[in-house]
């Protein structure tokens, strides 16, 4: 009889306050204030607000920030930014993105110092400026921020796409983008040292299928999933989607899935739900159509049998002689997913977006902008991880005395600490859909837990006594 064996690769550390979690999406108050076209949306309360004082005027990409209270810090079309006065920065103008493009500009913390903010820029079609960072002092004009150095190029020839991750290390980000020749994945370190202009490049997909190459290739969005394994892009025309997996240590993706689901109409928003275990993607042209992917469903033929269209139009039920335009699709920081569509006065929202098929409970009128009305875009965040990482300002003493580790022998995790405090904590391992697998007290300086009774997967390992708390991704191979 053979012996099945598990191997644990740690993916990584990620230590953490209280009980918010890696992939709890619910815990981002940087995420807290959005700024679209000229709307701004507060997330603050109990539900959202909705103001109209935004200096913006934007078609597609934007990005927002706002500190750990939750109160907005600046926001940018990626081409000038806005104070939280909604005044515009002494030097926040000439930023080389474009408010036309689909993920014009993004805004990431630098890790282990939230006084200094990265814009990263890309152009829009037809457009030869690179993918570009310009940086953020927020000590500067009382508080309000400016820009302080403007315009790095780091590549140029790519696309309208944009996103970020963290590093496996839980520290560091991956800033990723597109090449528009051979659709490549380019992603780029962000370390307390600021920007590694080297990228690592990733293996070409495989080509595209399309009625317009050259549109395809620049149009579309591209998201990585909350726990950092995936990444799904989405075009213009023809081929619509590319699902890939992405490795937060290396900065390496690989194609593994191409479809067309939208038959006749090109893809446009694309968005994962916060336990990363479904796929939501969104056309731009008619027929518009919003659908869900299981990503649990099993293999690629799994995958794609599993559609689920959430919601779909031709002609618009409010004004009969004009077609229903997608846009852009975008994780609210109270974990619910936000549709928007042109020219509406609303936004749509899907409120448990980890559930399978209707349960998602899809709800057309959710957000009323009236009388100001939807473009393309929504604002471009960081995926479901705290932006200013909890490693910032809290006590090490006590995290760095946790050990997590395999046993020699493979089926065992590892569990030891020479910190007395530690004592009498406790031991959860949950699945990426949130669900408890294994929940055991620890009573000894060095415990084994016994993994042979778990599938194969990712995992969180969390570990809590009192206020403390500590998590860490583990991926369990057999």
């Amino acid at each position: 009889m053979s012996r099945k064996r598990f191997t644990i690769h740690l993916v990584h550390i990620a230590r953490v306050v209280a009980a918010s979690l890696a992939f709890d999406c619910a815990a981002q108050p940087e995420n807290n204030w959005w700024y679209f076209n000229n709307v701004a949306v507060d997330f603050n309360g109990v539900a959202p607000v909705v103001h109209t004082n935004s200096a913006m005027n934007q078609g597609e990409g934007s990005s927002s920030i706002s500190n750990a209270d939750g109160d907005l810090l600046f926001y940018t079309d990626g081409v000038s930014v806005w104070n939280r006065t909604n005044s515009q920065m002494s030097n926040g103008y000439g930023l080389l993105g474009q408010s036309s493009a689909t993920q014009s500009a993004l805004i990431v913390p630098k890790p282990s110092n939230c006084q200094f903010y990265y814009i990263f820029t890309v152009p829009s079609q037809n457009d030869v400026t690179p993918l570009s960072y310009s940086v953020v002092d927020m000590t500067l004009d009382g508080g309000l921020g400016d820009i302080t150095l403007k315009n790095v190029p780091l590549i140029a020839g790519v696309t309208e796409r944009l996103s970020a991750t963290l590093h496996a290390n839980g520290v560091d980000r991956w800033v990723v983008g597109q090449r528009c020749s051979d659709l490549a994945i380019v992603s780029f370190r962000l370390t307390a040292s600021g920007v590694d202009p080297t990228p690592v490049i990733s293996p070409p997909p495989p080509p595209i299928t399309s009625s317009n190459c050259y549109l395809s290739s620049y149009i579309g969005s591209l998201k990585i999933a909350p726990d950092g394994s995936r990444l799904c892009t989405t075009f213009g025309y023809g081929v619509n989607a590319y699902l890939m997996d992405y490795d937060p240590l290396t900065g390496l993706a690989s194609a593994t899935l191409r479809w067309s689901p939208f038959l006749t109409s090109g893809g446009y928003g694309v968005e994962f739900s916060p336990n990363s275990s479904r796929l939501y993607l969104q056309t731009a042209n008619v027929p518009r159509m919003t659908v869900q992917y299981d990503l649990l469903a099993g293999d690629t033929t799994a995958i794609m049998a599993s559609r689920y269209v959430v919601d779909s139009a031709g002609l618009d039920p409010d004004n009969p002689i004009n077609y229903l335009h997608g846009g852009a699709l975008q994780l609210g920081p109270n974990g619910q997913l936000y549709i928007n569509r042109l020219n509406k006065s609303h936004l749509s929202v899907i409120p448990y977006p980890d559930a399978v098929g209707a349960a998602c409970g899809y709800v057309e009128h959710a957000i009323d902008l009236s009388p100001l009305e939807c473009e393309l875009g929504l604002p471009n965040h960081l995926p479901s991880y705290p932006l200013c990482n909890a490693l910032v300002g809290i006590p090490e003493a006590g995290y760095a005395s946790v050990l997590i580790a395999t046993d020699p022998s493979g089926g065992h995790l590892i569990v030891s600490f020479h910190d007395d405090s530690w004592l009498g904590m406790h031991f959860a391992l949950l699945d990426m859909s949130g669900r408890i697998v294994i929940d055991e007290p620890i009573t000894s300086p060095t415990e084994s837990i016994s993994l042979h009774r778990i599938a194969l997967g990712n995992y969180l390992v969390r570990l809590i006594n009192g206020d403390k708390s500590l998590a860490q991704r583990i991926v369990v191979n057999y």
